[in-house]
């Protein structure tokens, strides 16, 4: 006896992306019973072992459909039989994984100029089809130096707009580009050298319940601004 993968089909194929050897050919056959002289069947039983890891490319409910062939030839010339197993192998979701994002220190602006940085962050998706990913900033908090009037947290959220989310079918990495923008006066009150560190969640959806969470800071430092000096025109003359 023996098997053949006759065909593999996966639904929305992804270009240029072969499956592993270990998914195709995870299929094995042990005979039960041999046929003997007073005996005239036999049983051949198969068996198919998924190694998990090997099929997280899949995404929600995509599928890869295998057709193995069982060839079982008796060795007396046209004694041959086959028969076709069908195995569908259906996705499941796994959410993003967002990398570190490394911190982002900034300086009091000294002009009349916005204080605008973009902070660039990359995470990971196994499931290879997904697409669609978008982000958002779910959280903020302040701490270090504070104005004598607290932030409030909608107030900090509002300061960082996150861009349109990168990731092609087929790739298992994506990126997206948070643009920190605040007035040059928002951060009048720090005095040289005084610190004000925000904390940011960011999370990435992938659109198929898969929502991951990462935090990551931005640090203003206070500089020197000169003393204006205001004149009472009334008191002139």
């Amino acid at each position: 006896f023996s098997w053949s993968l006759v065909d593999s089909v996966i639904s929305a194929p992804i270009p240029g992306f072969t499956p592993a050897t270990s998914l195709l050919h995870a299929f094995k056959l042990t005979p039960d019973e041999d046929k003997t002289d007073d005996i005239n069947t036999g049983t051949v039983e198969w068996k198919y072992t998924l190694d998990n890891a090997v099929a997280q490319w899949l995404a929600l409910d995509q599928t890869i459909t295998l057709t193995y062939r069982i060839t079982i030839d008796d060795r007396h010339g046209d004694g041959v039989a086959t028969r076709d197993v069908v195995i569908i192998v259906t996705g499941t979701n796994d959410a993003p994984v967002i990398d570190a994002i490394a911190l982002t220190p900034l300086d009091e602006q000294t002009d009349t100029e916005a204080l605008t940085t973009s902070i660039a962050v990359t995470f990971g998706d196994v499931d290879l089809a997904d697409t669609g990913h978008t982000a958002s900033i779910t959280a903020a908090s302040a701490s270090g130096t504070l104005p004598p009037v607290p932030f409030e947290e909608a107030a900090l959220i509002a300061l960082v707009t996150p861009g349109m989310v990168t990731k092609a079918s087929g790739s298992a990495t994506g990126s997206v580009d948070l643009v920190f923008s605040a007035g040059s006066t928002a951060f009048d009150y720090l005095a040289d050298t005084e610190t004000l560190t925000l904390t940011y969640t960011v999370a990435i959806d992938d659109g198929d319940g898969g929502v991951t969470p990462q935090t990551f800071t931005v640090t203003v430092t206070g500089t020197n601004d000169a003393p204006s000096i205001d004149l009472d025109s009334s008191e002139m003359g």
